[in-house]
């Protein structure tokens, strides 16, 4: 039996406030505002956790902590300029204290939680743009409902303004096919997507692996990777596009497969994410 090599891309749009070399990607998804009694206008934010690199050497503040300090990591919806957050979501992880790294609190939660996570959150609507909120991940402590700090290597999504909405169709499977083991290394499958957006944006698009990497990893002993590129461009370096309302603008994605070391027979895949990002 030859090798048989399968990648299947998800699709995410998003507002980034920069580049980064984070570890962890949120994005928000839709944002709505209505009114609230007794409260007055609220946002409600749907979004994911998109992509956590278990290996993040980021320390864990909450590592050693005495359990009565009550520490502990949680989503919140943050504002750009103040950096507050609402009070904590979700709790995801239990006995945060015992684990050094972000990357090792990473392994807990994937294998609890399957990525991308779906998040939902609200905010007060205290005058800032809608496209300054998004997903954090939070320190709390002592039983607090305001996160005390923030994991510095959350790449924090922000929303999309509410008049803007983008989408990338066509067949995000990429299919290498039956190979012999000689032709592997260095072949390419292709796809044609077609990208579009309802107003006048300019938007980076990329393409990474789903733990946030680089390359798709496609197979667990790391024998094979898939190097990704967007017209030609670098997946992680990305292709700048300038969109017209309502007009199709054509995109190509390419696996290039890399061997690692000795390849066994059988079936190789992997997944990655498909980023549109306003920069």
């Amino acid at each position: 039996m030859k090798p048989f090599v399968n990648i299947f891309f998800i699709l995410v749009f998003l507002l980034l406030s920069g580049q980064s070399k984070a570890v962890i990607r949120t994005h928000i998804a839709t944002s709505e505002r209505y009114y609230e009694n007794m409260i007055g206008y609220v946002y409600r934010f749907t979004g994911y956790i998109d992509s956590w690199d278990e290996d993040d050497q980021t320390p864990n503040d909450c590592y050693g902590t005495p359990r009565t300090s009550y520490c502990t990591i949680a989503i919140t919806v943050t504002e750009r300029s103040s950096t507050r957050g609402t009070a904590k979501l979700n709790f995801f992880i239990d006995d945060i204290y015992e684990f050094k790294t972000i990357g090792e609190l990473a392994k807990i939660f994937k294998a609890k939680y399957p990525l991308p996570y779906p998040l939902t959150g609200a905010q007060l609507d205290d005058g800032n743009p809608v496209t300054t909120y998004c997903f954090n991940l939070g320190y709390f402590t002592n039983g607090g409902y305001s996160a005390n700090s923030y994991v510095p290597s959350v790449e924090c999504g922000f929303a999309p303004p509410v008049a803007l909405k983008c989408s990338i169709e066509g067949n995000t499977n990429l299919e290498h096919g039956e190979l012999t083991t000689n032709e592997i290394n260095g072949h390419k499958a292709s796809s044609s997507l077609n990208a579009s957006c309802n107003n006048d944006a300019t938007l980076i698009i990329r393409a990474f692996g789903e733990a946030g990497n680089k390359n798709i990893t496609l197979r667990p002993d790391g024998s094979l990777e898939s190097a990704l590129y967007i017209n030609d461009m670098p997946g992680d370096t990305g292709l700048k596009v300038d969109f017209k309302k309502n007009i199709t603008t054509p995109i190509n994605i390419t696996s290039e497969l890399i061997q690692k070391s000795e390849l066994q027979e059988g079936e190789f895949h992997g997944s990655g994410i498909i980023m549109m990002s306003m920069d």
